[in-house]
């Protein structure tokens, strides 16, 4: 038999488990001494890794591994299962707020003279609350208990798979905005007018964190997915936007009216578009299905963003342009200035130079007429 480490513990199982949902009965018939043979037949040909829980045969399997094991519990691994409970609808999970008294249950020395479990699984329903919130909560919870000598806790599972893609999704995100940048800079040939048109992106993320806050939703992947959707989004329009105020600015000393005209004309498209998006991600909103959670957040953090994005693009984005421009125009009247300061600088050092040179010369010549 080849054994192996059991995830991030020290527990050294064989690679062959032993279920015993059905060792004690339940569904099937089972005879209660043929299934201890078969337990310590099976611990004869190395197998010492045994899964169980309460809910199992309705607590018959834990008996009779009780019994099998009695005098060498110390040489087999057991786990168990919590968050699981038995009713005559059948076997369910329960719900996050549910889940504090099996989880102290278990710490508890275990009946039928199991005496203790090496592995404890939770498993819980997280169609209301999301993996992330689950998880806070119940750290909460581990928290407060006294654990035995020895005993420790750890988050696996789709917790970690979410940990991952989080850390994933966020450096995808970043690179994503210095792809933009970089794309926007070469177009618009300009340092500051990238930066200006990617102001829309602060300006959608409002709007997802004031959504997802009012909907009492945490940031799941269905939110990571729709920011980097929304950040395309928000971009565009602000691109078009800047774009129109340039062609329209093109020839013209005077900004304000370009800007005026270049928001009345993109006032109806972006509100017709916006209006669009957001009445099609309604149904998604909307959905009851367990398995539309992922949509509902990616959903909202569409709606949120694009709304806030798009609008308040049409006001601080213009504002933000006026600002630059004026900025633009001091920083090149403060660069002439200086530029010019510098060559009357170096003009006035270069014939205080050509003085010296002269002078200099005016000595030396009658010098050597003398000798």
């Amino acid at each position: 038999m080849k054994y192996k480490i059991l995830g991030k513990t020290d527990l050294k199982v064989s690679e062959l488990g032993f279920g015993c949902q059905s060792l004690g009965g339940g569904l099937y018939h089972r005879d209660d001494k043929e299934s201890i043979r078969t337990l310590q037949k099976a611990f004869d040909y190395g197998i010492n890794f045994y899964d169980v829980s309460d809910h199992h045969s309705l607590g018959n399997s834990e008996k009779l591994l009780g019994k099998a094991f009695k005098d060498r519990r110390d040489k087999v691994i057991l786990t168990s299962k919590a968050g699981l409970m038995y009713s005559q609808a059948g076997i369910f999970a329960l719900k996050m707020r549910s889940l504090a008294r099996p989880i102290s249950s278990f710490l508890q020395p275990i009946k039928n003279s199991l005496h203790y479990f090496r592995a404890t699984q939770l498993h819980f329903n997280y169609s209301d609350d999301y993996i992330t919130q689950a998880v806070e909560k119940m750290r909460k919870v581990l928290s407060t208990m006294n654990f035995p000598r020895d005993y420790a806790y750890d988050f696996s599972g789709d917790y970690e798979k979410t940990v991952r893609n989080q850390k994933q999704f966020s450096f995808a995100i970043l690179l994503t905005i210095v792809l933009i940048y970089l794309v926007l800079a070469s177009l618009f040939e300009s340092y500051m007018q990238p930066v200006l048109i990617m102001f829309a992106i602060p300006l959608s993320i409002i709007g997802v964190a004031l959504l997802l806050w009012i909907t009492k939703k945490s940031i799941s992947l269905g939110v990571w997915i729709g920011i980097m959707i929304l950040f395309g989004r928000v971009v565009n329009g602000s691109i078009i936007l800047v774009e129109k105020i340039n062609t329209r600015r093109h020839g013209k000393n005077t900004i304000l009216k370009p800007l005026i005209g270049s928001c009345k004309e993109r006032f109806q498209s972006i509100s017709i578009t916006t209006t669009a998006i957001v009445l099609g991600l309604i149904p998604m909103i909307i959905s009851k299905d367990e398995a539309s959670d992922m949509w509902k957040s990616l959903a909202l953090t569409v709606v949120g963003g694009e709304i806030t994005g798009t609008t308040l693009t049409l006001f601080l984005v213009p504002m933000a342009y006026l600002n630059l421009d004026k900025l633009t125009n001091y920083l090149t009247m403060l660069s002439d200035k200086l530029s010019k300061q510098i060559e009357e600088f170096m003009k006035t050092v270069s014939e205080n130079v050509m003085t010296l040179i002269k002078r200099k010369k005016n000595k030396i010549q009658p010098a050597s007429s003398v000798k």
